[in-house]
């Protein structure tokens, strides 16, 4: 197990002065990566979007963006850089985020997924979005479709239970929750 694995995570709300780093796993992580300004403008849009980082040894390794629309959450955006995938990481900045977004009140949670990208697709089943619909050729600059996802019961005991067992999953396999703190 490297060093990187037993590094404690931390998710906290993104800062202005972040978003060069997450530039950076952004233009790693897509083929057509969001600009400095978009990242800029999600910032400047609170309390309507929550912006989180994940940091290990003080480096950002991953983060993951959701903006609300009355009781809709909509996740737009969430990476992990190429040399920290495979561990949970984008699992734990997800968590975060869908447990944000049921303290604001959010009833259902959608997002478009690459229709290629079956690893992001397992894990967002894994939360309980499933597939409903395809927005064709989404994806700029190669046209490829995007996988429109929805979970609708996010404030009921049942989708509770379901985080609670990704976390309890988390302290089986690696013995503790890593993320230590979230700030508010």
């Amino acid at each position: 197990m490297g060093e990187r694995q037993a590094s404690i995570l931390i998710i906290e709300p993104m800062r202005f002065a972040d978003v060069s780093e997450v530039c950076g796993i952004e233009r790693m992580s897509y083929r057509h990566p969001w600009t400095r300004e978009m990242f800029l403008s999600e910032l400047r849009k609170s309390p309507y979007a929550t912006c989180l980082v994940g940091r290990q040894d003080e480096r950002i390794v991953g983060y993951g963006i959701v903006e609300y629309i009355l009781e809709e959450a909509h996740c737009i955006n969430l990476a992990v850089h190429p040399s920290y995938r495979r561990q949970k990481i984008g699992e734990r900045i997800f968590l975060a985020l869908v447990r944000r977004a049921i303290e604001r009140g959010a009833e259902r949670l959608t997002l478009e997924v690459r229709e290629s990208n079956r690893a992001a697709q397992r894990l967002y089943a894994k939360f309980g979005l499933r597939v409903v619909g395809v927005r064709h050729r989404y994806y700029p600059p190669d046209g490829e479709n995007a996988m429109i996802m929805w979970v609708e019961d996010l404030q009921t005991p049942a989708y509770a239970a379901r985080l609670r067992a990704i976390e309890e999953e988390e302290v089986r396999v690696n013995g503790s929750w890593r993320h230590e703190r979230m700030d508010p």
